[in-house]
């Protein structure tokens, strides 16, 4: 690995851990927040998947199962927000 690459990956990585992530979708189940997460990560983008709605706060089924009532917020550091949304808005176009 080049000095220059590893470098990106180090402030990458820093960043991922010391700035506030930026919310670029919502999905309506775990299995599509999980997919959308999947193809995120393949093109290099750092993500998160966090659990909002009704029921966020009360846990639920082991192994991050059914969350009746809830969504998934899908969250990339701010540097990659553009990169993510243009990769989202491929995503969802295709779909509909």
């Amino acid at each position: 690995m080049s000095k220059r690459l590893g470098k990106r990956i180090l402030k990458c990585r820093w960043e991922a851990m010391n700035s506030k992530w930026i919310t670029i979708a919502e999905a309506d189940n775990r299995v599509t927040a999980e997919m959308w997460a999947e193809i995120l990560d393949r093109n290099r983008i750092p993500v998160n998947i966090r659990l909002i709605g009704a029921l966020a706060g009360l846990g639920g089924y082991p192994f991050g199962g059914a969350y009746i009532g809830s969504k998934f917020a899908i969250e990339v550091p701010p540097s990659f927000e553009k990169n993510a949304r243009r990769i989202m808005e491929s995503i969802i176009s295709e779909v509909v």
